[in-house]
């Protein structure tokens, strides 16, 4: 005589079952998208670096060492004020402009680098070195990018 034993049929709701996978589904793409909209931006951040450089350009030749200042790290904003000095009155016929901004690179979260290269029309002036091939480096903080040299905090000559 043969032995059969009978498990009772367990019946798996589908319907629960898919809203439970649907929710569950759901619930994952929306951590993934908050995810990314918390990261910056690699473009946003290039954007942001070429509006620092424009804004220190923009600046100098204001002759405005209070908006200079705030385009450089809290060590070097203090050179601001030596910068816009050695610079003398603003003239119409010597002017800075940003000849050229490239290889943004960014470094974690908070530094960057760019190759940044900047023109003069009209005399050239004593008191800025222009490197027509140095890499800036940009260190994002609260209020955003900055430019901060980190091998030069203390210099009196403006490095763009």
């Amino acid at each position: 005589m043969s032995h059969f034993m009978l498990h009772p049929v367990h019946h798996v709701p589908v319907r629960q079952t898919v809203v439970l996978s649907i929710a569950v589904l759901v619930a994952n793409l929306a951590l993934v998208w908050f995810a990314l909209t918390i990261r910056s931006d690699p473009a946003d951040d290039a954007t942001q670096i070429r509006t620092v450089v424009e804004q220190q350009i923009d600046a100098l030749n204001a002759r405005d060492a209070a908006a200079l200042q705030l385009t450089y790290c809290r060590q070097q904003g203090e050179v601001a004020g030596l910068i816009v000095e050695a610079l003398g009155p603003r003239t119409g016929n010597r002017i800075l402009r940003v000849a050229r901004i490239t290889d943004i690179q960014r470094i974690g979260s908070t530094l960057a680098t760019a190759r940044v290269q900047v023109e003069f029309t009209g005399a050239d002036l004593a008191a800025i070195e222009l490197r027509p091939d140095t890499v800036s480096m940009f260190r994002k903080g609260e209020t955003g990018w900055q430019m901060c040299d980190p091998g030069n905090e203390s210099a009196d000559l403006l490095h763009v």
